[in-house]
């Protein structure tokens, strides 16, 4: 079997920004950016356990010479931007889940765990390569 990791990064990439852009997320904001590196982070590393969270925001912090606190805020701003800007049926049909209602707000760690576990279906990050999983024998 070949691996074609960077192929298959490229491939993964845009559909975290599908999913994102579906959900009504504005691709201006940095929150967008800081989603999409979250949820790789998290498929990449999903077996380890504990303050998860903290380390995937300093680690987009550090990329983005801020803090894990604007992180933090970026992101709640852009989840919350997609639920006050995106109708409630359409969310659930993007997560395929009836879980979303406008009365119960999802929280920015709800959210990108929602994604990574639709996203991780699909793709799989081993040994520093990205496998699609639908090429695994």
């Amino acid at each position: 079997m070949e691996n074609n990791s960077f192929k298959n990064e490229v491939l993964l990439n845009g559909k975290i920004s599908e999913l994102l852009i579906s959900l009504g997320g504005r691709i201006d904001m940095a929150g967008f950016i800081y989603a999409k590196e979250a949820i790789k982070y998290i498929l990449a590393h999903r077996c380890k356990k504990g303050k998860l969270i903290k380390v995937v925001y300093q680690n987009i912090a550090d990329n983005h010479n801020t803090s894990a606190g604007n992180v933090d805020k970026g992101l709640s701003h852009f989840f919350r931007c997609i639920c006050d800007n995106t109708r409630e049926d359409e969310i659930n049909r993007v997560i395929g889940l009836p879980i979303y209602n406008k009365y119960d707000y999802l929280s920015a760690g709800q959210f990108l765990a929602i994604l990574v576990e639709k996203l991780s279906a699909d793709f799989l990050y081993y040994d520093d390569e990205w496998y699609l999983v639908s090429e695994l024998d």
